[in-house]
């Protein structure tokens, strides 16, 4: 991924029937998408073929220069009777085609082309296109094209809905850059391209080539067709080279589909100057990428250019052989996405903490009371042993006592969920234990400050990456809490120390483990507004919160793994979240003279700022690869979070509380158990 600026789409539909006119190109069809780089402008149609069908440009056009001066009449696929598309058959079944040219397309689309984010895809530019054969088998097209790419990578997923025999597929093309007629040539002993890999066309008028390559591990070939076939079979028994205006293709021998089995293989449309001008594009490790994590590390590794450090090249030796799905597997174990997932794990205690924190504090918060004895005992002189009261002063109409001005609580509680993978960075379980406490004092009638800490220790998991991270947090602050009549003020700040030990075992292409020291430190704040409401017996408290975190992880270098340890980048993570919600309680009178207050709460967090970080690391052994930046877990921007609890005041000075809490959304799970005890005096 080039990183060189904002994706490049030009949206055909805004909504269904609905066209996009632009003065350079014409009237697109609705239902189609243009994707464009700086070398590359093309589109993506309703039937999932480039182009955005028939002769209307962009069909698929070329600018030598990187400067997006593209020239329609040099686009390949427009001029004359354009054809584009890709072809499945098996056994049972005729060819199925869907063709740029227009006409029926039997694998009619269940999604229109869609953009992908480039968080996921790991591409500047990508689209989504999916279709089905009712009854027999569904496919996905995704299509990338990076800024300052000549290559639109494809990868294309048939799943089978019934039983399948020798499913083949193919993907073909008559370029016509320029003029009709063409040179077509396979494989290229040049640049090292194997005839089953390669095929080309490169133009008698002005030179331009557009081939289509491969090097995956699924059974391919590559011909030339003079009669311009769309039968798979025709480009899997591969061809001679020829001179005309003739199509090239691809073809793929898939084999056997059962019942819900799914295949993935990836190609690319190449295009350049001259029929040599493609060096790279068949490195080893980029066309084989899957995910954005694997093509950044991919590119990296292809930067050495196979000449890597001596202990590294060994390793890369080793891998090469590999299926894909083994290649991709060792791109994530060398990849450290796992750094780009802590400072996310991160904030989301430190979310989970301030929200108990803040539940406490909540808690204590009666209409109208003052804060110098609201959640503080008042002592009777007639007893020794009377409850916390919760009502106001003047309501209790007390005949003497003393008002209590000091309140400390102390709490532990234990943390367990999960993460699922985002389809980019692995997911993790996440387990911890922790304890927090609070001192405080009123330092007016209606207004109280203190101190806090929250101590934590546990660790976070991978699910499939043998990755895993011991940590540590350590942090302090203030408080403030006030009335405002019925409202109520919470006001939080701290800052901390964190730690973390990191094991990264790999077992593709050699056995290691991989050690990073991390430390760090965050910078919290917290502010919220909130209203006490007494009804039928019930206290009801809205509120609204924002909270800001800054978390920093230090730069490291990991040990232990020879040349696969990591040099990581450092990180900046900025959180700005919104909280709503509102809080139920009632007390509870029981024979023995004690309150028992049950309570149910329930809030809406958003967050504003990125739901995933992006670490930059490299290889500590150095030598000519460039540093790469992958991606952590993304836990979206909206969560619910739910709990309930009760309190029990043991005497006059003290009371006990416990409680549950989940928090939640489609692709995270944490569940919390809580308890602690409070003084005053």
């Amino acid at each position: 991924m080039s990183g060189k600026g904002l994706s490049r789409f030009s949206f055909a539909a805004i909504a269904t029937g609905v066209l996009f006119i632009s003065p350079a190109w014409g009237q697109i069809p609705g239902d189609s998408l243009v994707l464009e780089g700086d070398f590359v402008r093309t589109g993506v149609s309703s039937n999932g073929t480039l182009g955005v069908g028939g002769n209307t440009s962009p069909g698929f056009i070329f600018d030598a220069t990187g400067a997006g001066a593209f020239n329609t009449s040099n686009d390949y696929l427009t001029p004359g009777t354009p054809q584009e598309g890709f072809s499945v058959e098996h056994d049972a079944s005729g060819v199925y085609i869907n063709n740029n040219s227009g006409g029926a397309a039997p694998m009619g689309p269940t999604s229109a082309p869609m953009v992908v984010p480039s968080g996921t895809s790991g591409f500047d530019n990508s689209v989504s296109w999916s279709g089905a054969v009712a009854g027999e088998f569904t496919i996905q097209h995704d299509y990338g094209l990076n800024n300052d790419s000549k290559n639109v990578q494809i990868t294309t997923t048939i799943t089978a809905l019934s039983d399948l025999d020798n499913v083949r597929f193919s993907r073909w093309i008559d370029p016509d850059s320029g003029g009709t007629s063409s040179i077509n040539t396979r494989g290229n002993a040049v640049i090292g391209f194997a005839e089953e890999d390669w095929v080309n066309s490169e133009s008698e008028t002005n030179g331009a080539t557009l081939g289509l390559y491969s090097n995956d591990d699924v059974a391919h070939n590559t011909a030339i067709s003079p009669g311009w076939s769309t039968d798979p079979d025709t480009y899997t028994a591969g061809s001679g080279d020829t001179v005309g205006d003739h199509t090239i293709g691809i073809g793929f021998d898939i084999g056997d589909l059962m019942d819900g089995e799914s295949i993935s293989f990836i190609y690319f449309y190449a295009v350049g100057a001259d029929a040599n001008d493609f060096v790279g594009l068949g490195s080893t490790y980029s066309g084989r990428a899957f995910t954005g994590n694997q093509g950044q590390i991919a590119e990296s590794l292809d930067a050495y250019g196979g000449a890597a450090p001596a202990a590294l090249q060994t390793i890369l030796d080793t891998i090469d052989p590999l299926s894909d799905a083994e290649v991709q597997m060792a791109l994530d174990q060398y990849a450290g996405a796992a750094y780009g997932s802590l400072p996310t794990a991160g904030l989301q205690h430190t979310t989970f903490y301030l929200s108990q924190m803040s539940g406490y504090l909540r808690g204590r918060m009666d209409p109208g009371d003052p804060l110098a004895s609201s959640g503080y005992a008042e002592v009777s002189a007639e007893s020794a042993m009377q409850l916390v009261s919760y009502e106001p002063s003047a309501a209790r109409g007390s005949t003497g006592g003393c008002c209590t001005s000091h309140r400390a609580w102390i709490s532990g509680y234990g943390l367990g969920g999960s993460a699922q993978g985002d389809g980019n960075a692995d997911g993790f379980s996440y387990g911890l234990g922790g304890t927090q406490f609070a001192v405080e004092e009123s330092i007016s009638r209606n207004w109280a400050a203190g101190i806090w800490g929250n101590m934590a220790w546990g660790s976070v998991d991978g699910d499939t990456l043998g990755e895993r991270a011991d940590i540590e947090n350590y942090h302090f602050g203030g408080h403030l809490v006030g009335y405002d009549g019925c409202d109520y003020w919470i006001a939080l700040a701290g800052a901390g120390y964190d730690k973390a030990d990191i094991r990264r075992n790999i077992n593709v292409g050699a056995t290691a483990t991989a050690r990073g020291n991390m430390d760090g430190w965050q910078a919290i704040s917290y502010l919220e507004r909130g209203r006490s409401v007494r009804h039928c017996g019930w206290n009801v408290q809205p509120y609204a919160a924002l909270q800001y975190v800054y978390l920093r992880q230090n730069s490291l270098v990991e040990t232990g793994a020879g040349a696969l340890n990591l040099a990581i980048g450092g990180v900046d993570a900025h959180s700005f979240r919104s909280i709503m919600g509102g809080r139920f309680s009632t007390d509870r009178h029981l024979r023995n003279g004690r309150r028992l207050t049950p309570e149910l709460r329930a809030a809406w967090i958003h967050e504003f700022l990125d739901t995933n970080q992006v670490v930059s690391n490299n290889f500590a052994i150095g030598g000519a690869g460039a540093g790469f930046a992958v991606r952590g877990v993304d836990l979206k921007s909206d969560w619910g979070l739910f709990g309930c609890g009760v309190s029990y005041q043991a005497n006059a000075a003290s009371r006990l509380f416990a409680g549950y809490d989940l928090q939640v959304n489609d692709v995270q799970t944490l569940h919390v158990g809580s308890g602690g005890v409070e003084f005053v005096w």
